[in-house]
């Protein structure tokens, strides 16, 4: 079955495409090349000589051959006399013969079945304006950096003897409102603790925790620990008194999951309580 060959990738400094042609074009593919399998040491084609380059770690791919093996093989053809222009790979993969071609200097063309493949080997081989990604990664730590700063549901704080402290007051109430300071917005906050191991598999069962009524766990929520809420004594804390103890904030749906529970043990799921004052006595008269 002779399938059609593919126009070469325009957009990247390779030629990479989705689809397997079964020819390639050049006068001197049937020239045999050097013997690989002469050479004198057994161990040249089993390690590098120089450390791998990180952008063959930006992401996961089975079954990827060693990145030095293309560099070798480029260095030993030219140790035989063979000068390689064009290096291709018809199973190109995520592009580890592409992107040691580039770096060897040699132009290279390549194609995959695997649309996922084509396009890490696309990332892989563009030119990217240097100054441009520096532009764009200010821009986002600069957003990032301006919304740790704001005051949310979930802000978790770590205090001393693996204990935690977890903001459940609602975002709307965390904003500091007619000439409030900041440091004095009160925090409504849970108290959490770290879980020993043996207590994290002893209450595992079937995908899920068991959890009493008024607790809740959070699997792994910091640094591989188990954290356990309890709902009792919620502390009331201006946020400048833990400002500086916040390591991070649980976001949904762990925190949605925590705010259901803790409405549940306080009998207000789903609304909220009907103050007394609403309810007018000479409404309630008249309608006996």
């Amino acid at each position: 079955m002779k399938c059609p060959s593919p126009a070469p990738y325009d957009d990247a400094p390779t030629g990479v495409t989705d689809t397997g042609p079964t020819q390639m074009a050049s006068a001197d593919r049937h020239t045999p090349g050097p013997d690989i399998t002469s050479t004198s040491s057994p161990s040249y084609w089993d390690f590098g000589d120089e450390k791998e380059d990180p952008i063959h770690r930006i992401h996961a791919y089975p079954a990827k051959f060693p990145a030095f093996i293309t560099t070798k093989a480029l260095r030993y053809a030219k140790d035989n006399g063979v000068e390689v222009d064009l290096v291709a790979d018809v199973f190109c993969g995520c592009g580890t013969t592409a992107v040691e071609a580039m770096r060897n200097g040699k132009s290279f063309w390549g194609c995959d079945i695997n649309p996922i493949a084509t396009l890490i080997a696309h990332v892989k081989t563009r030119h990217y304006d240097d100054c441009g990604i520096d532009r764009k990664f200010v821009a986002i730590m600069d957003h990032f950096q301006g919304a740790d700063d704001d005051i949310r549901c979930g802000d978790l704080f770590k205090l001393p003897k693996g204990k935690y402290l977890l903001n459940i007051r609602a975002d709307c109430d965390c904003v500091p409102r007619d000439g409030l300071r900041r440091d004095d917005v009160e925090l409504y906050c849970i108290k959490g603790e770290k879980m020993r191991q043996s207590e994290v598999a002893h209450a595992y069962e079937g995908g899920h925790f068991r959890e009493r009524r008024d607790q809740s766990i959070v699997f792994a929520a910091t640094g591989g620990k188990s954290i356990r809420f309890r709902f009792k004594n919620l502390r009331v804390k201006a946020f400048g008194t833990l400002k500086e103890q916040r390591i991070g904030r649980v976001l949904h749906p762990y925190l949605t999951r925590i705010q259901q529970r803790y409405a549940l043990y306080l009998q207000r799921q789903g609304l909220p309580s009907v103050p007394a004052g609403a309810v007018s006595t000479e409404l309630v008269d008249s309608a006996g």
